[in-house]
């Protein structure tokens, strides 16, 4: 890059202002939501008349409530697209980076030796977990039946073992 600033800062930036942006449109679709939706009432037809011959309600009375819910869905979205630059901004997760490493790209030597790394913890951590405990059980000479190792009689047939 000619500009020598990180592609993530970039992003943060452009985050930013759009976030604003659609914050901006969507208070000003709802602050002139009865204008905009008075231009808006003559492309929605009247519901035509049912079988009994009554109109039904008018598609243009919905309008309004269209209007309000495209200007909230734009508030919602513009808030929702700066706190994810905030986040990324606060959290260092831009640049390809990891959390800790504030936004330094991550070179594909030091991602190989982070990977190799986390393979070595992982066979360690298998090798350092006990096998599952060996159910050791005695036999009765009398009767056959396997009873646990520190048993004392045979619960089947009552001989000391």
């Amino acid at each position: 890059m000619a500009t020598g600033r990180p592609r993530s800062r970039r992003r943060r930036l452009a985050g930013f202002g759009m976030g604003i942006v659609f914050f901006a449109v969507g208070l000003f679709v709802l602050f002139y939501s009865t204008e905009i939706a008075n231009r808006l009432a003559p492309y929605f037809p009247a519901e035509p008349a049912g079988p009994s011959g009554t109109a039904g309600l008018a598609y243009a009375s919905y309008v309004p409530y269209m209007v309000w819910g495209f200007g909230i869905s734009l508030i919602g979205a513009g808030a929702g697209l700066f706190r994810m630059a905030l986040m990324t901004s606060v959290m260092g997760m831009g640049a390809g980076g990891m959390g800790g490493l504030g936004g330094v790209p991550m070179s594909p030597d030091l991602m190989q030796a982070q990977v190799a790394q986390m393979e070595t913890l992982a066979a360690r951590a298998q090798v350092a977990t006990s096998p599952p405990k060996a159910d050791v059980r005695v036999k009765c000479r009398n009767c056959g039946n396997l009873e646990a190792e520190d048993a004392e009689f045979c619960r089947k047939c009552g001989k000391p073992l």
